[in-house]
C-alpha cells in the first residue's frame, strides 16, 4: 500500500500536529476561563450597581430624597437615615441637590440658605404644598417678608427643663475650641451666660426678654455688672442656680473673672448688630410646630457674615433639634435639616448627638461640606461617625486629594486579571511564555474621582453597590417644570 505524502511528510503527521495545536488551544482557553472564574473574587468583589438592581431596590420610586438621575430617571432614597454631601464652592449644590428637594420634600424643612436663592426659588412651591413658610433674613437679601424668632421665649419658669434649655442656648452661643486650649474659659463663659439668661427670663419685663438684654448686661461697666451679680445672688428661682452662677463669678480672682468676661463678650459680639437684635426680638412661629410636618424655615445669612454671625445659625439649629426630640416618639414625621455651609456652625454637641441617635426619631440631618477636612477639623474624634451613620454619601466636583482617597477606599477593591510575559530563567533568547495573574485594583482611583465630568456624581448608599449618576438640574429637568420661581441672581450673572 502506498503512503500519501504532502510536502514530503506523511498525512498523519500533519494531522497529528494540527490536532495537538487544537487541543493546546482548547486547554489554554479553558484554563484561562477557569483561572479567571476561580480568582474573580480573590482580591475583592467591588462593582458598580446595576440598573435592574436599583429598580428592584425601589430607588426609582415617587417618594424620598432626590439624589440624581440614572438613565433619565430620578433616583430617590426613601429611608430614615441621614445624608452627607461633599462638594466644593460653586459646584452646583443648590441647583442639583438642595432646590430639587425643596420642590418635592413633603415634610417640614429647616434650610441654611446663605445666598437667599433657595427661598426665592422655592418659597411659593412650599406654600402650595401646604407648608407654613418663614424666612429669617436679617439683611433682607431675598426681599421676602422677614420673620423673627426669639429663643428666650421658650424659657419659662413653669418649664421643668428651663435649666437644661438655658444651657443649650449658652452652648449655641459659645463655640468650642477644636484644640481644647480655650475650653476652660469657654466652659466658664457658658456657665455665666446660662445664669444670666435665667436671670433675664425670671426678672425682666416681657419686652426685654431677648438676647439683646444679655449683650447689654455683658458689656455693662464694672459697677453696673457688679450690681447685676448682686441682684442675681438674691434670685432664688430655678433651684437657686441663678444665685449660684453669680456666687461662682464673685469667688473668682479679678484676673480669672476678667478672662471669663472677655470670653463671654467675644462669643456674643454678633449681638451688637441692630439687624440681629431685630430678628431676635420676637417670634413669628414655635419650633414645636415643625413636628406636624408642615413648616419650612429658611435661615438666610450672607456668605461674608458667616464667620462673624454663624453663631445665630448654630443657635437656631440646636434649639430646633431640642424642640423636635422633646416629647417625641420614634417614627414621627421626619424633619429634614439641609445644612449648607455646615462648617460655619462650628462644633455642635446637639448635631453630633443627633447624627448618631436621632434618625429614628424623625430627624434627618443633611450636612453639606466642601471636603472631609472640614469635618475632621470640627469633629476630630467622631468625624467617621458622620460617614458611618449616613444612609447616602453624595460627592461631586471633588478637588481635594484627601477626600478623593477616602472615597476611593470606601468604594472598595475589585479583582482584575493581568496578562504577564516572561522568559524562563531570564534567558534573553529563551522562548517567551505567557501567563495570567489576579491582582487588586480600587473600583475607582482617587484621580479618577477627581476627574469625574462636571455633570456626574458619586453616590454611596448604605448597604448597596456604589453608583455613578448624573446630577439633576431643577431648571432643566422636566419633573420640576412649573414648580419653581425665577432666580434673579442667576439672571443677573448671565447678563453680566
Amino acid at each position: 500500500m502506498s503512503i500519501p505524502f504532502i510536502d514530503n511528510q506523511p498525512t498523519w503527521v500533519l494531522a497529528g500536529s494540527l490536532t495537538g495545536v487544537a487541543l493546546w488551544a482548547a486547554y489554554d482557553f479553558l484554563y484561562t476561563r477557569l483561572l479567571r472564574h476561580e480568582t474573580s473574587s480573590a482580591f475583592g468583589t467591588a462593582a458598580w450597581a446595576k440598573h435592574s438592581v436599583l429598580k428592584k431596590q425601589g430607588l426609582f420610586g415617587a417618594e424620598g430624597i432626590v439624589l440624581g438621575r440614572v438613565r433619565r430617571r430620578l433616583l430617590r432614597q426613601n429611608c430614615d437615615k441621614h445624608l452627607l454631601t461633599l462638594a466644593p464652592n460653586r459646584a452646583g449644590k443648590g441647583v442639583s441637590s438642595i432646590i430639587p428637594n425643596l420642590l418635592t420634600w413633603p415634610g417640614s424643612v429647616l434650610v441654611i440658605d446663605p445666598k437667599g436663592e433657595n427661598a426665592v426659588v422655592t418659597a411659593r412651591r412650599r406654600r402650595e404644598m401646604g407648608q407654613a413658610v418663614f424666612v429669617l433674613d436679617p439683611w433682607n437679601i431675598t426681599g421676602l417678608s422677614g420673620a423673627r424668632f426669639n429663643p428666650l421665649l421658650a424659657l419659662s419658669d413653669r418649664n421643668p427643663d428651663i435649666v437644661e434649655d438655658a444651657a443649650l442656648l449658652a452652648d449655641g452661643l459659645v463655640i468650642s475650641d477644636p484644640t481644647g486650649e480655650e475650653e476652660f474659659w469657654n466652659n466658664e463663659a457658658r456657665a455665666l451666660i446660662s445664669g444670666l439668661l435665667l436671670h433675664i427670663v425670671t426678672t425682666e419685663l416681657p419686652e426685654e426678654r431677648h438676647l439683646g438684654t444679655l449683650r447689654y448686661m455683658l458689656t455693662s461697666c464694672e459697677d453696673g455688672f457688679a450690681e447685676i451679680l448682686s441682684d442675681m445672688t438674691e434670685n432664688k428661682s430655678c433651684h437657686d442656680l441663678i444665685a449660684r452662677a453669680a456666687r461662682r463669678m464673685l469667688q473668682k480672682t479679678d484676673k480669672e473673672r476678667s478672662g471669663v468676661m472677655s470670653t463671654a463678650q467675644a462669643q456674643t459680639h454678633f449681638l451688637d448688630s441692630p439687624r440681629m437684635t431685630k430678628v431676635l426680638s420676637g417670634s413669628s412661629f414655635d419650633l414645636e410646630d415643625m413636628k406636624a410636618g408642615n413648616m419650612t424655615i429658611y435661615l438666610v445669612l450672607p456668605a461674608e457674615r458667616l464667620a462673624t454671625h454663624g453663631r445665630w445659625l448654630r443657635l437656631i439649629v440646636s434649639l430646633c433639634l431640642a424642640a423636635l426630640t422633646r416629647n417625641r416618639t420614634p417614627h414621627s414625621k421626619p424633619v429634614l435639616f439641609m445644612l449648607d455651609e455646615f462648617a460655619a456652625l462650628g462644633r455642635l454637641q446637639a448635631v453630633e448627638t443627633a447624627m448618631g441617635l436621632l434618625a429614628g426619631y424623625g430627624v434627618l440631618l443633611w450636612p453639606i461640606l466642601q471636603d472631609l477636612s472640614q469635618l475632621q477639623d470640627l469633629y476630630p474624634r467622631r468625624w467617621k461617625s458622620f460617614l458611618a451613620n449616613a444612609g447616602a454619601v453624595q460627592a461631586f466636583g471633588v478637588n481635594d486629594l484627601g477626600t478623593a482617597e477616602y472615597l476611593s477606599g470606601m468604594l472598595g477593591q475589585r479583582t482584575v486579571m493581568v496578562r504577564q510575559h516572561s522568559r524562563p530563567g531570564g534567558q534573553e533568547y529563551a522562548p517567551m511564555s505567557e501567563h495570567y495573574g489576579a491582582t487588586s485594583r480600587p473600583l475607582m482611583m482617587p484621580q479618577e474621582i477627581m476627574h469625574l465630568p462636571p455633570d456626574k456624581e458619586l453616590l454611596l448608599l448604605q448597604g448597596k453597590a456604589p453608583i455613578i449618576a448624573r446630577r439633576g438640574c431643577y431648571y432643566s429637568d422636566k419633573e420640576f417644570e412649573g414648580t419653581f420661581d425665577p432666580n434673579p441672581m442667576i439672571v443677573r450673572r448671565r447678563r453680566g
